[in-house]
């Protein structure tokens, strides 16, 4: 920089600037932009969420997703840990929650669905309090 040059006043020439495609889809991702024309290779893609990865869990990969796919706005009844079991019975299959046979493992489903349930309070769902009419 030069001696005595504003240090917020910086130029950049655009048309002579250039970022690489393997530091800038990186970039997106992390800052919650999605492009296909950047998309991230398998290793860069979440650990946890890559099959190839040595670390690979089927259950954490299961469970993070479930979790994720949660719709609050849904009108499903059933409590989130109910909900949340008859997701992970339904994507059984693709999820590798499901058996030779192709039946979901209902103990491992049910264990999956406690993890991801953030009301750890036992009991029927709490409705509100209505008022009487005047």
């Amino acid at each position: 920089m030069l001696s005595g040059a504003d240090p917020y006043q910086v130029h950049v020439n655009h048309h002579a600037s250039s970022i690489e495609n393997s530091s800038f889809g990186p970039w997106l991702h992390k800052h919650k932009y999605t492009s296909s024309a950047f998309p991230l290779s398998a290793m860069e893609d979440g650990g946890f969420k890559n099959e190839a990865h040595p670390r690979y869990s089927v259950k954490l990969a299961a469970v993070v997703e479930a979790w994720e796919e949660y719709d609050e706005l849904s009108t499903e009844s059933g409590t989130p840990k109910q909900r949340l079991s008859m997701w992970l019975r339904l994507n059984a299959a693709r999820l590798g929650l499901a058996g030779e046979d192709g039946i979901p493992m209902e103990t491992v489903i049910e264990e999956l669905a406690k993890v991801a349930n953030w009301v750890t309070k036992g009991g029927a769902p709490k409705r509100g309090l209505e008022k009487p009419d005047p």
